[in-house]
């Protein structure tokens, strides 16, 4: 796989779509940014990094898959990033829906997957991951954490790259060979699935629910207090760590 390391870029997604359309997209490759200054993430939110201690990196993968399946895409990728933590001990690594992954309860990494499509199926995606490394202390951010502080440990950023790599390429073929074992393998590993939890809606305010299931679509499905089954988009509930 082709990796290009460079030192600044708004945003690594966005770059490696612009030396796509330069260079072509037969082949996978990767873009790491010791610096990434305008990250992105899902509904426009932004993902704060450190230069030299963060990891901001976009993976390429020409990838055949229907676009009405593409969250089981980002529950392969989410189980990729969670092994790996694992693997490198890093502790209580969960997923949170839709694109986060937590460890003890606190985030320490978010995808941004970009399908690249045509008449309704994929032919492949752009994985931008922002993973918190070598950070001691993130001001502003009681909600996160980072493989340092998990650990007390320092990590070399570029095997933590090859992990990722590496499970990510597993998670994907196993995706094309079960579908079902990459989603029971993701329910397995989400945050507070079966466990009573705060969330708010537009339409009930806050209130205690259950989340159950995730839809083929990748809807949240949760349970209300009355008993009752209900699906939301990411527009539609916020969820309380």
């Amino acid at each position: 796989m082709f990796i290009l390391k460079i030192n600044a870029t708004g945003s690594t997604n966005t770059f490696l779509k612009e030396f796509l359309i330069e260079n072509g997209s037969q082949h996978a490759c990767v873009v790491i940014a010791e610096h990434q200054t305008s990250g992105r993430g899902q509904v426009g939110k932004t993902w704060i990094s450190q230069a030299g201690k963060s990891l901001t990196f976009s993976v390429y993968k020409p990838f055949k898959w229907e676009l009405c399946q593409a969250f089981y895409i980002l529950m392969a990728v989410s189980l990729a990033i969670k092994k790996t933590l694992t693997d490198l001990g890093v502790p209580e690594v969960m997923v949170k829906w839709p694109n986060d992954i937590l460890s003890a309860g606190k985030k320490i990494c978010g995808i941004l997957i970009e399908n690249l499509s045509q008449g309704g199926h994929i032919h492949g995606m752009i994985i931008g991951i922002g993973l918190n490394v070598n950070e001691q202390s993130l001001p502003g951010l009681p909600h996160a954490t980072s493989m340092f502080l998990s650990t007390q440990k320092k990590y070399d950023r570029d095997q933590v790259v090859d992990g990722v790599l590496q499970a990510l390429d597993r998670e994907l073929e196993r995706l094309q060979q079960t579908t079902e074992e990459v989603k029971a393998n993701y329910l397995e590993h989400l945050y507070k699935r079966n466990v009573p939890g705060v969330f708010e809606t537009a339409q009930a305010g806050n209130f205690i629910g259950v989340i159950r299931d995730i839809s083929t679509t990748g809807k949240l499905i949760v349970e209300d207090p009355q008993g009752l089954y209900e699906e939301y988009d990411l527009q539609q509930i916020k969820m309380q760590l």
